[in-house]
């Protein structure tokens, strides 16, 4: 026996080792992974640069990524680059959803603030209200505010920028996504 078998034994014996230490248990096709966070609320914070007219647009998606439970949507604020409050769904406290901004795929709205399991939402930045000048505010922080009845694997948030073509207004030329930060 030589050492490069000595090794490779020594590794996959160490490997087994740290994989039952860790709780990770891979049978019949199922993952368990230590360490899945689950919550029953949570605070989401969203870049993005919101001109109503203009060459750069902003999309915010977040899915609901649970086979069961649903999360609402309880409250969705919209600060300037100043970090000045411009707009707050939660504008009336005896209506709570009653200033729920209505969302691109008809999912989320004054009517409404459950997002089902597997459901996407999804709001463009040329959607939301305008507060500052004729073309909107330029950058904004976006914060989300959720809850669920049950602990849940939390809304996967993503911010995702476009520009387009200032002469083709449809058609984009450069696309980048990126994750929104938990702050709850």
């Amino acid at each position: 026996m030589n050492i490069t078998t000595l090794l490779r034994g020594a590794l996959l014996g160490l490997t087994s080792a740290m994989l039952v230490n860790t709780g990770t248990v891979l049978a019949d096709d199922h993952i368990s992974v230590p360490g899945l966070s689950t919550a029953k609320s949570g605070t989401v914070a969203c870049g993005g640069f919101y001109r109503v007219r203009g060459d750069q647009r902003v999309r915010w998606v977040f899915r609901n990524v649970n086979e069961e439970g649903d999360f609402k949507v309880d409250r969705i604020r919209i600060y300037d680059k100043t970090g000045e409050l411009k707009y707050d769904t939660n504008d009336d406290p005896n209506i709570p959803t009653g200033g729920m901004l209505p969302d691109a795929n008809g999912i989320l709205g004054p009517d409404n603030n459950t997002v089902t399991p597997h459901q996407t939402v999804r709001y463009r930045s040329e959607d939301l209200p305008v507060f500052s000048g004729l073309n909107g505010p330029g950058n904004v922080q976006v914060v989300f505010e959720w809850s669920a009845d049950k602990r849940l694997v939390p809304p996967k948030f993503t911010l995702v920028r476009m520009i387009y073509d200032r002469f083709l207004p449809d058609v984009v030329v450069a696309r980048s996504a990126s994750t929104c930060t938990t702050v709850k």
